[in-house]
Parts: structure tokens; C-alpha cells; sequence
């Protein structure tokens, strides 16, 4: 083997093959392999910029939540995909009714052509000049299949546009759910700052008993494990409170490390509650609900397309016209041309085509009414879950307050005898506790109140960004 033999084959040892040659070169070395850019790859993906995200200007209010909800629809990527997923659905409904129409297009030629012939050894060559006008005409006189089409596309976008109310509607549940977790957290938080409060005054009480001899080391010991307890819960629900808001300013579009400030929960005393009864709460969701009647739209398209596939058995009847008039060499013309001709075809056989069409159909027509039937069974569940969610939070509203200021009472009336020398360490603590599930337990139910009530709106399909659900 000659050197130049060798050379070659040591250069293509030296690169990477071709893809058309070895295409797993280009791609990861096993299922445990990390694949690894090349230059080129680098420069194909990073020539994508990244889409800026929404920046709050200098924020001059506090933002209550019909503001969140305006905030989210106009920053949500879903909402905006589902948005230009209806307007190709518009735009593909008025292209269907183009059918109903006759297509006519006008034709100018011009034809300048140089032609020869040979002639014993000699050769002549001539040009020719051929131009005129000419309109044509296409139209289907009789097409079983286009009015099916053209309903089929019109419950299509009825569908696509309920799927966007839906999304719609989601994204604003998704933002009430982050705002009402976010003002639990930051709730919750001062709770255990105030509970951190009296875990310190008492450690202090102890502290000064001790220094005066009516006490000993343990009551000390004692005070301070509830002091640091309540410290770590302060820290540990500090992060909890920054990832809140974390979540909460994803689902509203922008930047995660943004600064919100939102209204809080209004004072549990000023809530007023009315409720529906079930009935009439299910009879509304059948109504408002956009995802049930989106799946209704989709019955209606398949339906549609069952008749458009049934109507492949029948002929059509199609016009096709063209008039015109040619002009040639010294304006020579042949006078004006026209045809007019009529096409009738007529199936006779496909290959079972149109008939495991027409079973498609019916199969996909089953399919959307067994989803109606599973989407009508988690309706019903939702609502009810969320009513008695509702119900419930709202039972234990006013015996949480309640429940509030008797621990308050008592804790005070404990840590002053424990001051004064007639009350142990122990009770102190005991009622520093109770008084601290008491402030947790009414922060988590007025959260699950306005949580079930957003809820129970978005079950029943009357969330939207006009009013606080």
C-alpha cells in the first residue's frame, strides 16, 4: 500500500465520520453517557436567543389579586399558545368555506422561442412570438363531502377557543393557588415570630428566677430548648415564605427573585360567607364549565367527519372553463379559444378505504363521549370536594378564633403566675404551645377558606380576572 494510501486512511481515523456514514457518532455513547456539544452545536443552539421575561416597573401599589390576575394572563405562555392555536384554527375554518366558492385565476403568457430546421446541408432558424390572456374557472358543482368539512373545521374552532378559556382559567386557579399559599407562608411566619416571642420572654422569666434562687438550672433548660425550637421554625419558614414567592412570581411570568407586595388575608372576623346549595352548584359547572363544552365541540367536529367520510361514497360533479385568445407572429390570432368540461367521478372501489374511514370515525366519535362521560365524574367530584372543603373552613373560622383568644388568655394568665411564683415551667410551656397551634391552626383555616372558595369557583367555571374569586 502506497504512502498516500496510508495517509488517507490515518486522516479519516483522525475526524469524526460523516453522519450519513456513522449517525451514532452523533449521539451518546450509551444510556449512561452524557453527550457532549461540539463547537458548532454550541453556536446552532446559543444563535436562539432566550425571550425576555416581564420586569415590573417600580412597583407603586400594593398588588391585590384581580392585579395578579391580569398579571398572569398577560405574561402566561400557555394562554398564548392556546391563543395562536385558535387563530390557526379561525384561519383553517375560513379556509374550508373557500370551497363554497368558484376558483377563477387570470393567465398572461408570453412565449418568445427560436426554432430551426435543416434543410439539405443548409440551416434556417426562425423566431416565433406567442402571447395572450387567458381566465380559468374550477368550481365543484356537486361535492357531498365540502359541507361536512366546512362544520367539521366550525366545531373545531369551537373547540380550540373553549380549550383557551379553559387554559385561560387554569392559569388564573394557579395564581390564586400560588397567592394563597405565598400569604400562609408570610402568615405563618409571624406566627411563629410572635411564638418566638414568648418562647424569649419566658426564657428570660426563667433566667431571673433563677438569679434569684426561687428556681434551679432544668426550668432554665427548659425554656431555652422551646426558646431555640422556635427560632429554628422561624428560620426553616423564613425560606419557606422567599420559595412562595418563588412560586408565585413563576405562575405570574416573571423573574423569580422579583419582590412582590401583595395584599394579605382580610381579618378573619370581616368574613361573610354564602353558600350555594350542591344542585345549584353542578348545574353551573354543567353550564359555565369551557373544557366540558370543548369536549362537546370535539363530539360535534367527529361527528362532522363521520359524514364527510360517509359522503366519499358518492360522485362529485367538478366545472372547469377557460376562455382566452392568443396572439402570434404579426399579430396573427387564432380568434379566441374557450372549453368548458364537466368531471363526474364516482368511487367504485378503494380498498376499504372509505370504510375503515368511516370506522375510524365512529371510534373517535366513542373516544370524545367517554371523555365527556370521565371529565362530567371529575367535575362533580371537584365541586363537591371543594364545596365541602369550603364548608368546612368556614365551620371552624369562627371556633378558631375562639379557640384563639382562650389561649391567649390562658398563656397570659400562666406566664404572669409563673412570674409570680405560683405556676410551673411547665404549665408555662404547655400554654405557650397551645397558644402557638392556636395562632397556626386559624392562619391554616382562613388559607383553606379562600383556597376551597377558588376552588370551588374554578370547579364550577366562574373564575376570571375581573372578580377576587
Amino acid at each position: 500500500m502506497g504512502k498516500r494510501n496510508w495517509l488517507i486512511i490515518l486522516l479519516l481515523a483522525g475526524c469524526k465520520p460523516a453522519p450519513e456514514v456513522s449517525p451514532n457518532k452523533y449521539a451518546p455513547k450509551s444510556s449512561a453517557s452524557f453527550w457532549i456539544n461540539s463547537n458548532a452545536d454550541v453556536r446552532h443552539i446559543d444563535s436562539v436567543p432566550f425571550l425576555d421575561l416581564s420586569n415590573l416597573e417600580k412597583q407603586t401599589k400594593v398588588l391585590n389579586i384581580l392585579d395578579l390576575f391580569s398579571l398572569g394572563l398577560n405574561n402566561s405562555p400557555l394562554t398564548k399558545k392556546t391563543f395562536y392555536d385558535a387563530q390557526s384554527a379561525a384561519t383553517e375554518y375560513g379556509i374550508s368555506r373557500s370551497s363554497l366558492y368558484p376558483k377563477i385565476k387570470f393567465d398572461l403568457m408570453y412565449l418568445r422561442q427560436l426554432q430551426g430546421f435543416q434543410l439539405d446541408t443548409q440551416l434556417f432558424q426562425y423566431y416565433t412570438t406567442t402571447w395572450g390572456p387567458e381566465i380559468m374557472m374550477n368550481y365543484a358543482l356537486i361535492d357531498l363531502t365540502r359541507q361536512p368539512n366546512i362544520e367539521s373545521n366550525y366545531f373545531n374552532l369551537l373547540s380550540v377557543n373553549l380549550q383557551h378559556n379553559a387554559e385561560m382559567q387554569t392559569v388564573l386557579k394557579r395564581v390564586a393557588d400560588s397567592y394563597y399559599n405565598y400569604l400562609y407562608q408570610k402568615n405563618l411566619l409571624v406566627a411563629y415570630q410572635s411564638d418566638l416571642v414568648d418562647a424569649q420572654a419566658t426564657y428570660t422569666a426563667a433566667i431571673d428566677r433563677l438569679s434569684l434562687g426561687i428556681s434551679d438550672i432544668t426550668n432554665v433548660m427548659q425554656a431555652k430548648s422551646s426558646f431555640l425550637q422556635k427560632k429554628i421554625s422561624v428560620v426553616s419558614q423564613e425560606a419557606a415564605v422567599k420559595n412562595a414567592l418563588i412560586a408565585l412570581n413563576t405562575d405570574l411570568g416573571i423573574p423569580a427573585q422579583t419582590n412582590l407586595m401583595v395584599e394579605d388575608f382580610p381579618d378573619p372576623k370581616s368574613i361573610h360567607m354564602t353558600f350555594f346549595k350542591p344542585d345549584q352548584l353542578l348545574s353551573i359547572a354543567h353550564q359555565m364549565r369551557p373544557d366540558l363544552k370543548a369536549i362537546k365541540a370535539t363530539i360535534l367536529q367527529r361527528k362532522a367527519n363521520l359524514k364527510k367520510a360517509y359522503a366519499e361514497n358518492f360522485p362529485q360533479l367538478t366545472l372547469e372553463a377557460s376562455g382566452g385568445q392568443y396572439f402570434f407572429n404579426q399579430n396573427v390570432t387564432d380568434g379566441g379559444n374557450w372549453l368548458v368540461q364537466f368531471n363526474l367521478v364516482m368511487p367504485i372501489f378503494t380498498g376499504w378505504e372509505i370504510k375503515n374511514t368511516y370506522r375510524q370515525q365512529m371510534a373517535q366519535i366513542e373516544e370524545a363521549e367517554s371523555s365527556l362521560n370521565l371529565l362530567q365524574l371529575q367535575t362533580m367530584s371537584g365541586v363537591m370536594t371543594q364545596y365541602n372543603n369550603l364548608v368546612l373552613a368556614s365551620d371552624q373560622l369562627l371556633l378558631n378564633q375562639q379557640y384563639l383568644e382562650a389561649a391567649e388568655i390562658e398563656y397570659k394568665g400562666t406566664f404572669e403566675g409563673y412570674k409570680a411564683g405560683t405556676n410551673d415551667i411547665l404549665d408555662v410551656l404547655n400554654s405557650q404551645a397551645q397558644l402557638a397551634d392556636a395562632r397556626a391552626q386559624l392562619i391554616s383555616v382562613v388559607s383553606n377558606y379562600f383556597q376551597s372558595k377558588a376552588n370551588l369557583t374554578f370547579e364550577i367555571g366562574l373564575i376570571n380576572k375581573n372578580e377576587a374569586p
